[in-house]
């Protein structure tokens, strides 16, 4: 009975997402992950990431880096090479001004999806951010030449 009550409380958050309710969605996450099967552990595990990254990037818009990162950084231990949570916390670095960091997750980033233009995109954006803007279109249009041959 327990294991019905957790899998209904995983629907409830994912509905209450849905609704935008966020603080009730935590809830009945929280409440889902007492007994939740095994096999649910994968949807209640994207379910906080999802919440996480809306939060975070609330936090993000308002300009408050610091309650951004921390969100994100404890999500990526549920999800450690969750794409969308890594290029969240990149930008969040290069507004910062933690650029090391933020190349650090690009890098990341290309070791996870080879490629891919996400990285570049990304490393153009520290460069910009450090005021090093011609570096930045060279990088983007060496990419460019790069994937049109």
């Amino acid at each position: 009975e327990n294991c019905n009550t957790s899998v209904l409380s995983l629907a409830l958050a994912h509905l209450s997402l849905r609704h935008n309710m966020l603080d009730l969605a935590v809830n009945y996450a929280k409440e889902a992950n007492n007994e939740l099967p095994k096999k649910y552990q994968v949807n209640h595990d994207e379910l906080t990431v999802q919440v996480a990254l809306l939060r975070a990037r609330t936090a993000f818009i308002e300009n408050n880096y610091l309650k951004a990162r921390e969100i994100v950084i404890s999500t990526t231990k549920i999800s450690e090479n969750n794409i969308r949570l890594l290029s969240l916390l990149t930008h969040i670095e290069i507004a910062s001004g933690q650029y090391n960091e933020a190349q650090n997750l690009t890098e990341k980033i290309n070791q996870l999806l080879p490629n891919n233009s996400l990285a570049t995109v990304l490393h153009s954006y520290i460069l910009n951010a450090k005021g090093e803007k011609n570096k930045a279109i060279k990088l983007l249009h060496s990419y460019l030449s790069l994937i049109n041959i």
